[in-house]
């Protein structure tokens, strides 16, 4: 794998890979991507648009994006990657994942990018020459802030396994009934229920693949008490601890 870094803004790669794969971004893309692939092709699922690019196509995944990606290949797979943090285009439009099906101009100036090259200000005009001639072929849409909200508030308890109902209002800058109202209307469910979710979700991977307690397990995502950890934990996947640790083992 060769690679460039631009001061973290710019990080590019030919990936090559021998066989099939998979790649969990469960928490969200660093950076923006372009990606060309070269041999073999691809499948990217986010949870409301699924891709599939194949040899000679571009395609693109936005910062932050959750997604799993899949790579598929008799022979090899192999593809560019062009990863970079800022993206140039006004706040007023944002492009979802998408693949992009542009002029063979557009999409030379993009498949011809070095990722050999040293860092500069002449791979920096052009990779952002690039994007510009591929950018009037892109779809976009307008932001959904209401969205933004949900997403912004998901990423910050998977990163804050501990906090409360009013650390995620405070850090989406909204109140708490502003929050609450948000995820009702947008995904019929509270914050709270996603948080326990989420804490669920951690606990189970615990219990599957440790010997840790359930009290020390409960201590540390943060619950009142072990009897209020399992009473939740049932809520969400209808499982004690001791089944869920049973059925792990017969996997």
């Amino acid at each position: 794998m060769k690679d460039t870094i631009f001061f973290e803004n710019l990080s590019f790669h030919t990936y090559t890979r021998a066989h099939n794969y998979h790649t969990d971004q469960s928490l969200g893309a660093p950076r923006h991507f372009f990606a060309y692939m070269e041999t073999g092709r691809c499948r990217i699922v986010s949870n409301d648009i699924t891709i599939e690019a194949c040899a000679g196509e571009l395609f693109y995944i936005p910062k932050g994006l959750i997604y799993h990606s899949y790579w598929y290949s008799a022979d090899k797979v192999q593809f560019k990657s062009f990863g970079f943090q800022h993206f140039p285009e006004s706040a007023s439009r944002q492009y979802p994942l998408q693949k992009i099906e542009c002029s063979e101009e557009a999409a030379a100036l993009m498949r011809e990018l070095p990722t050999e090259q040293a860092a500069g200000s002449v791979l920096l005009s052009r990779f952002y020459g690039a994007v510009a001639a591929v950018l009037p072929f892109m779809q976009y849409k307008e932001p959904n802030s209401k969205k933004a909200v949900i997403e912004k508030a998901t990423q910050y308890i998977l990163s804050n396994e501990r906090c409360h109902v009013p650390d995620i209002a405070r850090h989406c800058l909204i109140s708490e009934s502003a929050l609450y109202d948000i995820f009702r209307k947008e995904v019929g469910y509270t914050p709270n229920d996603l948080r326990q979710q989420i804490l669920c979700d951690k606990a189970v991977l615990l219990l599957s693949t440790t010997d840790r307690s359930v009290l020390d397990i409960s201590d540390s995502l943060g619950f009142s008490s072990a009897s209020y950890f399992r009473k939740v934990l049932r809520q969400h996947t209808g499982k004690t601890p001791s089944r869920i640790r049973k059925d792990a083992k017969s996997i």
